[in-house]
This record gives structure tokens, C-alpha cells and sequence, in this order.
């Protein structure tokens, strides 16, 4: 396992998933647009403006955020490890971590896959873009 890090950190560990992390969240955000009117369409247009403002907001300060959470679990992480014994890298732990957010950043694209699979008809209010990806699959009365 040791090794698998190693070549983790020689491969650019900082920018590249930070790169992943924002060209999926853009992707994201582009892809549920065209949900976001249908379903806000009933809905007044300055709410739909501020969705759609704050979609791309999101996906702006993206690789922000990703980089914060990343120095913090890396932060936690070394710690850890340190108190375990271990002398490891910080920055190969922060890189092992932004790339779990990369991976957490599919998710985006997977929900608005499931929308556009739905189609234009099923979406009739806001609340009708809340796909179910978790555990709360498993539980009725969480889906109301």
C-alpha cells in the first residue's frame, strides 16, 4: 500500500484532482440546468435566476472547498497516523483526499443522469429533482 502512495505523490497530487473536481462539478452544473427550469418553471423567476446563480456559484468555488475539506481530513489523517507511528506525507494524504472528493463529485453527474433518464415529464415542482442515492433508498417514510 505503501508503494501505490508513493506513485501517488509523484504524479502532480494537488492539481490534477483539483482540475477533476471542478471540470465534473462544471459538467454538473451545466447537465442540471435544463432540469433545474423545467422543474422551477411554476415558480417565480427571480427564485429560478437565484437556483441557477447559485448552481454556478457552487461550481465556482468548488475547487475551494475541495482543497479546504482535503487539508483538513489530511490534517486529521497525519495526526492520526502520526500517533500510530507513522511518519507519513502531508501532502500525500491531502492529494489522497481530493482525489475521494473527485470521486464524491461523480455523484453530480450520476443525479442529473437519473433526471434526464426521467424525463421532462416527471419533473412538476422542485421537490420532484430530489433523487434518492444513499441509504434513505431503503427507507419509505425518509422520501416524504
Amino acid at each position: 500500500m505503501h508503494e501505490s502512495f508513493q506513485r501517488l505523490s509523484d504524479q502532480s497530487p494537488i492539481v490534477r484532482p483539483v482540475l477533476w473536481v471542478w471540470l465534473l462539478t462544471l459538467s454538473t452544473t451545466a447537465a442540471m440546468l435544463p432540469v433545474v427550469r423545467v422543474a422551477y418553471q411554476d415558480q417565480p423567476d427571480p427564485l429560478l435566476q437565484a437556483v441557477s446563480t447559485g448552481l454556478w456559484l457552487v461550481a465556482g468555488f468548488a475547487p475551494l472547498v475541495a482543497l479546504a475539506k482535503a487539508l483538513l481530513l489530511g490534517g486529521v489523517g497525519w495526526a492520526v497516523l502520526v500517533l500510530v507511528g507513522v511518519l507519513p506525507r502531508f501532502r500525500t494524504l491531502v492529494s489522497t483526499a481530493l482525489y475521494g472528493e473527485a470521486l464524491l463529485a461523480v455523484q453530480g453527474l450520476w443525479v442529473a443522469l437519473v433526471l434526464h433518464l426521467r424525463g421532462n415529464a416527471s419533473l412538476t415542482e422542485p421537490a420532484d429533482l430530489m433523487v434518492f442515492t444513499g441509504l434513505d433508498i431503503f427507507v419509505r417514510d425518509m422520501r416524504k
